[in-house]
């Protein structure tokens, strides 16, 4: 099973709740997930962490959010499924979550704020390392206004042998096993 933490450097005290679930989801260190968005976006050097990220139903098009390319760009597939958003547009966070699939990984967009939740455990710069609880997260009470699903990231599993390679020659001839 592949694990899913806060990376290492957040700070609560910037607004990085976009880059810290982008790093999250992807398995990234948090500074390289800053430095795909402010490319992606155009942010300058002076650049926080803050992101935009237009509502679902709204007349902004969501699949041009910061989060939802900088998502694209890691290799995450991020879907906009409108019967989930439909369902739990508006709900508190901890009732939404409640509405998800329990084996997916999904960004949540709340009142100016982003959280990534997976496995029943929300991310973001607040939390602890290994995750919150729904019933324990400092927004549970935020409204939810944008429900992006991702492809879950693949474990890194190694190589058999744990890598190394092994060269015999016999006979003349060469053998490689691992």
């Amino acid at each position: 099973m592949t694990e899913y933490r806060q990376p290492e450097g957040v700070s609560n005290r910037l607004p990085i709740c976009g880059p810290t679930s982008v790093a999250v989801l992807a398995g990234i260190p948090l500074r390289q997930s800053m430095a795909n968005i402010r490319k992606l976006c155009g942010y300058g050097p002076k650049w926080k962490g803050g992101t935009k990220n237009p509502r679902f139903g709204s007349v902004r098009d969501p699949h041009n959010g910061d989060l939802f390319r900088a998502l694209n760009h890691a290799g995450l597939k991020p879907r906009i499924d409108a019967d989930i958003n439909e369902r739990v547009q508006r709900c508190t966070f901890r009732n939404a979550v409640k509405a998800l699939p329990k084996s997916g990984a999904y960004m949540l967009i709340t009142g100016g704020h982003a959280q990534a939740y997976v496995d029943g455990l929300v991310f973001d710069q607040s939390t602890k390392p290994e995750g919150d609880t729904p019933s324990e997260y400092w927004g549970r009470r935020k409204k939810v206004f944008l429900v992006v699903t991702v492809d879950r990231k693949t474990p890194k599993v190694a190589p058999k042998g744990g890598g190394k390679v092994r060269l015999i020659i016999e006979n003349g001839k060469v053998k490689v096993t691992r």
